[in-house]
């Protein structure tokens, strides 16, 4: 690795370095920088001493290159979302030729950079070197929840599987509805939320995946009377939606995952709102979305808004600090830098976009313009932001409509479709879960035949979605609710036993 000089939550994981160049010996003791390359060139002819000269051109452009990755590294420092980075790609010697670095996004908190430097030696044979590292923001991992951003580049999925590795709670009754992972004392857990069948039965199980060949359930407890649809974590506190109308919002202590327990209840602005529907928490703030609720014109001020955010430094002690009154079902959330991004059942707006970087700037999108309409009247669903770009995922009315966006965001007044895919899915279902690792999105729908997609978002040869390779990206499986990425495995919330399934891509490549 190299050193840099951030000091404002940078971290540099790994230094890969990758050569072609062909060279007869490399040394670092041979880094010479000359300033006259015409006089160097023909002080080697002369003497006979080409390769030797060569080592020295192969070794500067290793310092080279070294040099303009760490000013890499000091750019993202200073400007996380940068789309091109300040880097200048010039050579003073005019020897060396600075291709702009490649820069991927692997999380919300990950990201790769590549850069490649070329040259031609004295024998006129051309050289590079590459150069690459993943890079970490703190400041975001620790903003997302759980304290920790997940390495792991996806890999190819080419040939997916389910491993077989499941564990199913043994008292659970009813229908699954959501999953998150909680990172504590060194183990990792998967809570997931529920509506129980009958009362007395639990609604919140707690899975130990620290061995993922053997989960093993850990808890099963009964804490709500309503059931709960969505579930998020934050360190050793869980914010749980309750299916209610009058006591939305539970808050779970997690000191000891093994036994979670019920800390406060919060209740949105006026009893008689809508149940939720979306929760969401990012930099000490809860994002909560509830369904439409068709409101009377007596009703109070925020009775019938559907957008709400709370602060929440205080864990147990939420405080409302604004709502929104979308006017539609808020399906999910998603908040990336300083910009909340809603899938709404809006006809003329699936996709919401509001600033939030102050109660002044947080308006309605009709407002601020910041909306995406697609073709045909499909509710928005899902969505995932990830750097420069949100994934939209939508419900399926006909079989005219697309069902899954690649949305550019980096102007988000005028959101701009760069990809858009049909998925085959059957008629009135739902692209129910949207997560993407690096240039991969694995998806969870509705369709009993295809619940689990994975799709290649890199090709850019036209509009459409790729899949990932010639076998079989779907596969079918029961009824599945949600999904989450955990160092290169997938892991599936089922609906109907609250099972939890393990997915990977197999190591061989698929025959197709």
């Amino acid at each position: 690795s190299f050193p840099h000089t951030s000091t404002s939550g940078f971290s540099t994981i790994e230094i890969l370095i990758a050569f072609s160049v062909g060279i007869l010996f490399l040394s670092a003791a041979i880094m010479v920088v000359f300033s006259d390359p015409t006089l160097a060139r023909q002080i080697s002819l002369e003497n006979g001493q080409a390769a030797a000269l060569d080592a020295i051109l192969d070794s500067q452009g290793l310092a080279s290159s070294t040099n303009k990755l760490g000013a890499l590294v000091s750019s993202l420092t200073e400007n996380w979302d940068a789309l091109i980075p300040t880097i200048d790609t010039s050579d003073p010697l005019d020897i060396y030729t600075y291709a702009m670095p490649e820069i991927t996004d692997i999380s919300p908190c990950m990201k790769e950079v590549l850069g490649k430097t070329s040259w031609t030696s004295l024998s006129e044979r051309s050289h590079h070197i590459s150069l690459g590292t993943a890079l970490s923001n703190i400041d975001i991992a620790a903003a997302s929840g759980r304290g920790a951003c997940d390495p792991f580049p996806p890999g190819d999925w080419d040939n997916p599987e389910f491993t077989g590795w499941s564990v199913t709670p043994h008292s659970f009754t009813g229908t699954t509805t959501d999953m998150d992972i909680a990172i504590r004392n060194g183990t990792s857990y998967v809570l997931m939320s529920g509506k129980s069948t009958n009362a007395g039965d639990p609604d919140l199980m707690v899975i130990d995946i620290n061995n993922l060949e053997n989960p093993k359930v850990v808890a099963e407890v009964n804490l709500t009377p309503y059931g709960y649809t969505k579930i998020v974590v934050v360190g050793s506190t869980a914010y749980a939606l309750q299916d209610s109308t009058t006591e939305h919002i539970h808050i779970l202590n997690l000191s000891n995952p093994e036994n979670p327990t019920l800390e406060g209840t919060v209740t949105l602005p006026y009893a008689n709102t809508a149940i939720g529907r979306s929760l969401h928490y990012y930099d000490n703030r809860l994002y909560v979305g509830t369904q439409y609720l068709a409101c009377p014109t007596s009703c109070a001020a925020k009775q019938n808004n559907e957008f709400h955010v709370y602060d929440v430094t205080m864990r147990a002690s939420p405080i409302h600090i604004k709502s929104l009154n979308i006017n539609h079902n808020i399906n999910d959330i998603m908040v990336s830098g300083t910009y909340a991004y809603l899938a709404t059942s809006d006809n003329t707006g699936e996709l919401q976009i509001v600033d939030i970087r102050s109660t002044a700037t947080m308006v309605l999108p009709d407002d601020s313009g910041m909306k995406f309409d697609p073709s045909g009247n499909a509710d928005g669903i899902s969505v995932y932001a990830l750097g420069s770009h949100v994934y939209l995922g939508r419900s399926r009315t006909t079989n005219s409509d697309f069902d899954l966006y690649k949305i550019d965001v980096s102007e988000p007044t005028i959101p701009i479709p760069t990809k858009w895919k049909k998925l085959g899915l059957g008629v009135n279902t739902k692209v129910l879960d949207v997560v993407v690792q690096s240039d991969v999105a694995f998806l969870i729908t509705s369709d009993p035949n295809q619940t689990f997609h994975v799709w290649n978002l890199k090709h850019d040869d036209d509009n459409n979605i790729s899949p990932i390779s010639t076998c079989d990206n779907t596969l079918s499986h029961p009824k599945s609710v949600a999904l989450a990425y955990y160092q290169s495995y997938i892991l599936v919330a089922n609906e109907k036993d609250a099972k939890l399934d393990i997915m990977r891509d197999q190591p061989h490549a698929c025959t197709p």
